[in-house]
């Protein structure tokens, strides 16, 4: 598999870097975890047997939605490039600290029943992006269950940014303002989603879902794509 730095654009610093600082700033502090948890935990409820499998969630950050996950009972490993992240989860939960895994995830090695990924396989270009997807289906057991939450092509961006690429409906941006400065990353349309799915050996298991929030001080939507798509038993 080609594989490319994890860098922000100029190798100034990692992605792990820019996580790291956001997280010692206090991001995601106190913020509940997203509705799309609820629905995974649902979805793995009417699968009992992957729910009993172990489950990876692929840059789980501090730890807003993946505290959920495993509260739930779900047996999940949390996995980030961020150390400082994962430290603020250890420093919650200390009996998940053996689960937490500090990697990058194109770089990470398994089989598992089922896979998160909540706005992190957006990082990156179309390339990178589309890397995520592959890797994901490559590490699925038969049957698994791929969770994925990832930025939508219509979101109103209200961050400086240059659009570096535009192709299957989606594009990517080069931030060049806020916390992001300097990473690309990607915005899908459905279409793209659902090629990137497919393009991996998986399918739809559910139609994507969109969700748009109003920002509240008037700078336009942001919208995000939820899907569920799994990797079809072999007999």
């Amino acid at each position: 598999m080609h594989m490319r730095p994890n860098l922000a654009e100029g190798g100034r610093r990692t992605v792990a870097d820019v996580w790291d600082e956001e997280y010692r700033g206090g991001r995601y502090a106190g913020e509940r975890p997203l509705g799309f948890v609820r629905e995974i935990v649902a979805e793995l409820d009417k699968n009992p047997d992957i729910r009993r499998s172990l489950g990876l969630y692929a840059g789980c950050g501090n730890g807003r939605n993946y505290l959920e996950l495993a509260r739930a009972g779900l047996g999940i490993i949390g996995l980030d490039v961020s150390a400082a992240g994962l430290a603020q989860i250890a420093e919650r939960e200390p009996a998940l600290a053996p689960k937490l895994v500090c990697d990058d995830f194109l770089n990470h090695t398994g089989k598992y029943g089922y896979i998160v990924a909540i706005q992190s396989f957006q990082h990156g270009d179309a390339v990178r992006t589309s890397e995520y997807f592959r890797k994901a289906g490559g590490m699925l057991a038969d049957g698994g269950l791929l969770f994925v939450r990832v930025n939508a092509a219509d979101t109103d961006i209200c961050r400086a940014h240059r659009v570096v690429e535009s192709s299957g409906g989606g594009f990517t941006v080069l931030y060049e303002d806020g916390p992001k400065s300097g990473l690309h990353i990607r915005f899908f349309s459905r279409d793209g989603l659902e090629a990137a799915v497919v393009g991996s050996g998986m399918r739809m298991k559910r139609t994507p879902k969109k969700i748009t929030a109003r920002r509240p001080d008037g700078g336009g939507s942001w919208s995000q794509w939820e899907m569920v798509a799994n990797l079809e038993a072999r007999h």
